[in-house]
């Protein structure tokens, strides 16, 4: 398998041990902070959504909010409530939101005139995390404890796709033709999941080791013909071809635990974990934790939102900025 890097500003891509330099502006900025640190979405207009997933890897005390960044406030206003450890989130096509509860056991949907229904859906979920949504209207979820990928559709609950692969699928995506991505929080993989259900490993990233599990990705989102994922034990962001041809880190220095902002070869990401992108695919949107490792490993909150801007520059991007 094919394994770049790609490094920043000013910087070498490196196919084996052969280097050659082109010209890049990929940086990274803090857009606010806000204490939110589950899942991280779009709408069909390009608005951005922050779900919270609680302070702690842990049974939130207390429910828990979404958040939505209005563009001519420049801050960020609640959505909904009442959530129980707001994990993944998505849209379906007549714009209802979906959110997965972890601690819940179920997923809520609240209407396009802001309606919440948290009990949406309860039956035969096992934690869920991410969700997918597609253009025939059935919603797809990622069951954590029961490493299976579940389908609701008009009939009702099915399991679409389950394999030794799944270790713990957090986040899910989809691409043009309906073909599902998924990646797992313990261990590294990345896997394809077509659509008869058949699961297939695309790549297997790094991971953090070194306590009981390992930790491995938060989310995933695919842009512009790429895989884009959080690597949350390791604070990187990486770019993965849909075949597992190659991938490449895009911005963030391993075991950096900070949130250093500045050019992506020197930029750092504490924990960061849903991840989404602009319209055009040229800026990415992750949200991350304050960086209390050493003395508070489960923390999540303090909180913030960051973007990796300039994506469209990286070589073989294909879309315009």
């Amino acid at each position: 398998m094919k394994h770049r890097l790609f490094v920043g500003l000013i910087g070498g891509l490196y196919l084996g041990s052969l280097p050659w330099v082109v010209a890049q502006t990929v940086t990274v900025t803090t857009l606010t902070n806000l204490d939110a640190s589950g899942g991280v979405t779009t709408d069909a207009q390009g608005t951005l959504y922050i779900s919270d997933f609680g302070p702690q890897l842990g049974n939130p005390q207390e429910s828990t909010s979404v958040y939505l960044w209005d563009a001519k406030a420049g801050a960020f206003e609640e959505f909904a409530s009442g959530f129980q450890g707001a994990s993944g989130a998505c849209f379906d096509a007549e714009g209802n939101f979906y959110q997965a509860n972890p601690f819940g056991g179920s997923i809520s949907k609240v209407y396009p005139d802001g309606t919440a229904d948290h009990r949406w859906w309860t039956t035969d979920l096992q934690t869920p995390i991410g969700l997918e949504a597609d253009a025939q209207g059935n919603l797809y979820v990622c069951n954590c404890a029961g490493a299976t990928i579940g389908r609701i559709s008009a009939e009702g609950y099915s399991v679409f796709a389950e394999s030794d692969l799944f270790q713990c699928p957090n986040g899910l995506t989809q691409d043009e033709e309906g073909i599902l991505y998924a990646c797992n929080f313990n261990d590294g993989k990345v896997l394809r999941i077509d659509t008869e259900g058949q699961v297939s490993e695309v790549v297997e990233l790094p991971v953090l080791t070194g306590g009981a599990n390992p930790v491995g990705n938060g989310h995933l989102i695919y842009s512009k013909g790429w895989l884009y994922v959080t690597a949350i034990g390791r604070g990187e962001i990486y770019r993965v071809a849909p075949d597992g041809s190659s991938y490449e880190l895009v911005a963030g220095k391993a075991f950096g635990f900070a949130n250093e902002d500045g050019v992506a070869q020197d930029a750092t990401f504490s924990k960061p974990n849903g991840i989404a992108a602009s319209i055009t695919g040229d800026t990415l949107y992750v949200n991350v934790s304050e960086p209390i490792w050493p003395q508070d490993p489960t923390a999540l909150h303090p909180a913030r939102v960051r973007m990796v801007i300039g994506v469209c520059s990286i070589p073989n991007s294909h879309c315009q900025p």
